[in-house]
């Protein structure tokens, strides 16, 4: 990112450490005290909050770090706990600041013997108690808000409520008890044996983590296999099924899904569903609950044409029974499959004409700024905008939905394809100085425009859809909940950089530290950092759950604002405003009585009220019955669809290769049969009943309402409600 570019002399110059400060260097290797030190140093005088320190940052990084231990607040008591920080709250920041480790040790030590301790009552628990399954008894799902037990009679109790879920959760996938039972029993000897493997280096790493993350939620130690897999990420392709995952408690959370991969393309898993099991080809599945993230990846990778089966318990269920298969081929990702892609759409419009809409997906603002030739979401979507004005499209969709973000730079330039040359984006460095981004060149596109956001749309996407919202150029369309909050710049330091006396061998070995160095401001002065973006028209949407974005983070920086960069009420699109009350009443009214959003909303309140009271019951005739009411539940939905469906679309695709290609179908005029992409019609009703994705239906219906509104034409707003009323009882099939 050129931003973090810019900064990057700025905090080498503030932070060199020296080998013999921390005590010097050993002929074999730098001791993990000089590493914990330059890691120290460097947050506190190049992190952007500009944090000393302190016993405040002390006493913050020592509870992270019991928590980063015991996510769960399971393992320590209560007693543990407070002993643990009125001996080390004010002193560990100091500590490991000077290159001492030992008080860090000493907690990682008391952890192990703590789970030792632990796994010991648990089989004692599964080999001798009876479980019935009868009683009316709960066991609450999530302990991370909890307290730590006060007592070992606390604890006990509140580990065999847990046990019996656990093993519940098996019989009800049609295990026998008694093979319950070992497989439980086999899974906390498993942690117990792979804990205890763990080695100083291992309690350095979560300690660095647990004191960056003390800072911001972004910055994070990363070691020299972290740094390889993140090399790896940036290379040209890969070889695997592409998600990222991260240890959640008992169980491996998928955090994101690489554009491009199996897992992307095969479109059955989503963000946040957990992984229960393992296995490859035709083998026995690994149970990998309590396994470390670099085990887990160890039995996900494997060579191309491997077959990986995952269980998974997926993202929104609070029943751990519930649980779907996923089989999966390892690939060689190319990342040209992470490029930006359009569609034409032809539908009927509400007075019963064809339309033709064009709709942009941007997985990641990728591109490759060390190269003037290299990979370009600007380029790219230059290429799509061109094609789609030739195909004569009324109004396009920017689909930023599941966006990480990227390059700042791509954003900026994407901006300026439907803006023009004027300002995107503000940042401001730690020092507090301003840096405007201006988008080069002419406006490309000037018609209707819809953006699609969720709650995961983020970084660079937000600062895109944020600008496009200020200057009142585009409708920002998304769930009730904001994007994502994510409004810093990070780079990375290796700590070879700022390590004085080192080899090139041993510079290898240090790691790196991901630093977060600036904040991003929107052209009105507003922050995106925590708040997000608030769509114009709000949709219930999947990811209308919290906790998921930047405020549900740990130590999240604040929002703040700085002064808007350009007077936006006197633009050139400030003298023709967007007719966004009209277009979300329009929109409220199909939504209300549009049969996938009923049951979406349903759906939602269900979830809603079963993390509200984070219980499942223990009785399995009762878990039964709610799994078969469920099952009930999606056969009727299935069979309403199977009626309900219809062929609404016919869709043109295109890929940025396509439109580069040299050939004559691609020079052929809108309208035209012949195309690089073929046409692709939706599958035939009685070939699949998925839900379909209604967010991408309503959408389009909302730049409809738009595209008529621009023009000049228009019949009134009354018509308008007329038209989309009648178009209540059509189902759009979306792919």
């Amino acid at each position: 990112m050129k931003s973090a570019t810019r900064l990057l002399p700025l905090f080498l110059a503030l932070v060199a450490v020296s080998t013999a400060k921390a005590g010097g260097v050993k002929a074999s290797a730098i001791e993990y005290g000089t590493i914990s030190s330059a890691v120290a140093q460097v947050l506190e005088e190049a992190h952007y909050s500009q944090h000393p320190l302190n016993e405040d940052v002390s006493r913050q990084f020592l509870t992270d770090y019991l928590e980063d231990l015991d996510a769960d607040h399971l393992y320590f008591s209560r007693p543990d706990v407070e002993k643990i920080l009125s001996d080390h709250a004010a002193t560990l920041g100091k500590d490991v600041l000077a290159g001492r480790l030992g008080a860090a040790y000493d907690i990682f030590d008391l952890y192990k013997k703590r789970v030792n301790e632990r796994v010991d009552k648990i089989n004692l628990l599964i080999k001798n108690e009876s479980f019935d399954f009868a009683s009316d008894r709960t066991a609450e799902l999530m302990r991370d808000h909890s307290p730590w037990p006060a007592s070992d009679a606390e604890a006990d109790q509140i580990w065999r409520d847990r046990i019996e879920g656990e093993l519940l959760d098996e019989k009800l996938n049609g295990t026998a008890l008694d093979d319950c039972k070992q497989t439980a029993l086999s899974r906390y000897l498993q942690m117990r044996s792979e804990l205890q493997r763990e080695s100083k280096k291992d309690a350095m790493a979560i300690l660095l983590n647990s004191l960056a993350r003390a800072y911001d939620p972004h910055s994070e130690y990363l070691r020299k296999q972290d740094l390889d897999d993140l090399d790896s990420d940036m290379r040209l392709s890969m070889v695997g099924i592409g998600v990222v995952i991260e240890t959640q408690g008992r169980y491996t959370r998928i955090v994101s899904l690489l554009p491009g991969s199996p897992a992307a393309a095969d479109g059955r898993l989503k963000v946040n569903d957990r992984i229960a099991a393992i296995a490859k080809g035709d083998g026995e599945f690994v149970d990998i609950a309590g396994m470390s993230v670099d085990h887990v990846l160890a039995l996900i990778r494997g060579k191309q044409g491997t077959r990986v089966r995952l269980k998974v318990i997926p993202a929104r269920s609070t029943d751990a029974s519930e649980r779907k298969e996923v089989v999966l081929v390892s690939r060689n990702i190319d990342l040209i499959d992470e490029e930006a892609k359009a569609e034409v759409i032809e539908r009927l419009a509400p007075d019963g004409k064809k339309e033709r809409l064009g709709w942009i997906t941007l997985p990641s603002f990728y591109g490759d700024p060390e190269q003037p030739n290299g990979r370009s979401l600007t380029r790219d979507v230059r290429a799509l905008v061109l094609r789609l004005k030739r195909e004569n499209v009324a109004g396009m969709v920017l689909d930023l939905r599941n966006n990480p973000g990227g390059e700042l730079e791509e954003a900026v330039g994407v901006g300026g394809l439907f803006l023009g040359p004027v300002p995107i984006v503000q940042e401001k460095d730690r020092a507090g100085k301003i840096y405007v981004s201006k988008a080069d060149g002419r406006q490309l596109y000037d018609g209707p425009l819809v953006v699609v956001t969720d709650h995961l749309t983020a970084s660079a996407a937000e600062l895109l859809a944020s600008a496009l919202q200020d200057y009142g150029r585009a409708v920002i369309v998304g769930g009730h909940y904001p994007t994502f909050g994510k409004g810093s710049v990070q780079t990375v330091v290796e700590l070879g950089e700022v390590i004085r006396g080192v080899s090139t061998k041993e510079s290898d070995q240090l790691g790196a530290l991901q630093l977060t160095i600036a904040k991003f401001y929107r052209v009105n002065g507003q922050s995106t950092q925590l708040r997000g973006l608030t769509a114009d028209v709000q949709l219930p949407s999947p990811e209308d759950l919290p906790a998921e974005g930047e405020s549900g983070m740990k130590n999240p920086l604040q929002y703040d604002e700085t002064k808007p960069v350009i007077a936006l009420t006197k633009t050139a699109f400030a003298a023709h405003p967007l007719p966004l009350a009209q277009l979300k009443e329009l929109s409220t009214k199909r939504t209300a009585s549009q049969q996938e959003f009923i049951y979406l909303n349903e759906d939602l309140d269900r979830e809603r009220k079963k993390e509200e009271a984070n219980r499942i019951s223990l009785n399995e005739n009762l878990r039964r019955t709610e799994r078969d009411q469920e099952k009930a539940r999606e056969k009727e939905r299935e069979a309403a669809r199977k009626l309900t469906a219809r062929l609404d679309e016919t869709i043109l695709r295109i890929k940025p290769r396509d439109v580069r290609a040299k050939s004559p179908s691609v020079a052929s005029k809108a309208g035209e049969k012949q195309s690089a992409a073929a046409p692709v019609t939706d599958a035939s009703p009685s070939s699949t009943t998925k839900p379909p994705d209604v967010i991408r239906a309503e959408a389009l219906n909302i730049l409809s309402d738009l595209v008529r509104f621009s023009s000049k034409k228009a019949d009134p707003g009354e018509r308008l409600v007329e038209n989309s009323t009648a178009r209540l009882d059509r189902h759009v099939k979306a792919p």
